[in-house]
């Protein structure tokens, strides 16, 4: 029999790489299962395509761009560029969460008036959970998130809407066409501030209307009264309201127009004023030697125009004198009565008269 030492050479080689690779294999395969056990994916075998790369390379993408946004945010809301602010902190939330993005994005919708939304962010950033080891900003954004949501919480306005009669058979309220939850009436609501309009419908009864101005930090309380009849819209509530504005606007047209008609009768009375003295020239021309009967005649006649017209300006620029201080007065006793209730419409009135050599005004109350 020939010997061969090829096979017996192939076996132990064998033999040897079965010894060498056998508890590196079992140390892979116990390492794969314990890395399924903690929810991660096993390494890909050769050769084969390795899709979790993708999910890999988006998740730190997304987090650059989230960087980057949050801190473009950040700026802009240190630099009270607010709604920019919003909408870049947002995005950068939206992508990867991170408390410091709630404490400015909160601080921006505040700043913009949107007390209710700013709330809302600071109660989520007070509820943070923050896992150790976590860096250290996200511990500070949320002290001083819950600190200065306690802040923002005094300066939201309340709202107490009470309707009469509270047991209103279909009873529907609106608060600027939002509608009111019946559990809501008698009780605060928390607003924004801002201008809003309640209302009030129930069947067989008269409408009631109330438009307000929510302040920060005010608590409106609001009664709508509800009556047998048609609609109705009644007076104004808060800042703002119906009466005190309707007088402030009168009491300002009526300063404003006085001051106009004050300046009117000051011109008029300067161009009789200037009339008269081309008057009183052409009569001390028409005394001169020089000047025959012709030209005394003419200028007889021009004295006797000018001081026509120097009569018509100066009673017009009387007028104008006498409505603008009227005016003037009117608008002032207005606008320091602002406020009180008004009264009933009355049928006061005020006009001009003129006639030969005379001029007034007449007026009732």
């Amino acid at each position: 029999m020939r010997f061969d030492p090829v096979p017996r050479l192939a076996a132990l080689y064998a033999l040897a790489a079965g010894c060498l690779l056998g508890p590196a294999l079992a140390t892979l395969s116990t390492g794969e299962a314990y890395a399924q056990s903690k929810g991660a994916k096993p390494a890909a075998k050769p050769g084969a395509a390795e899709p979790a790369q993708a999910p890999a390379d988006d998740d730190k993408a997304a987090k650059d761009r989230a960087r980057d946004l949050a801190k473009r945010g950040i700026q802009a809301s240190q630099q009270a560029r607010h709604e920019e602010a919003v909408e870049l902190l947002t995005e950068a939330e939206g992508l990867f969460h991170a408390p410091t993005h709630l404490l400015y994005l909160a601080r921006s919708q505040a700043a913009l008036g949107k007390l209710l939304e700013a709330k809302a962010t600071y109660e989520k950033l007070a509820g943070e959970q923050i896992a150790e080891g976590a860096p250290a900003a996200f511990r500070d954004a949320r002290e001083r998130g819950a600190a200065e949501l306690t802040e923002l919480d005094g300066r939201i306005p309340r709202l107490v809407i009470r309707v009469e009669p509270a047991d209103a058979a279909g009873l529907v309220i609106t608060l600027s066409g939002k509608p009111i939850d019946a559990a809501q009436v008698g009780q605060p609501i928390a607003i924004d501030p801002g201008s809003y309009v309640v209302e009030a419908q129930a069947s067989g009864l008269k409408g009631a209307k109330r438009e307000l101005v929510a302040e920060p930090s005010k608590t409106l309380d609001v009664t709508l009264a509800l009556a047998t009849g048609g609609s109705s819209v009644g007076a104004s509530e808060g800042s703002g309201a119906s009466g005190g504005s309707t007088r402030t606007i009168l009491s300002i047209g009526a300063i404003g127009l006085g001051v106009a008609s004050l300046g009117v009768g000051t011109a008029l009375g300067v161009v009789s004023l200037g009339k008269r003295s081309d008057a009183d020239a052409a009569e001390i021309a028409a005394r001169d030697p020089g000047c025959d009967s012709a030209c005394r005649s003419q200028l007889a006649q021009q004295t006797e125009a000018l001081d026509g017209d120097a009569n018509l300006f100066g009673n017009l620029g009387i007028v104008g004198l006498g409505l603008g201080g009227a005016l003037v007065a009117t608008g002032v006793v207005l606008l320091l009565t602002d406020g009180e209730p008004e009264p009933p419409p009355s049928s006061a009135w005020v006009r001009p008269m003129l006639g030969p050599g005379f001029v007034g005004l007449e007026g009732g109350f």
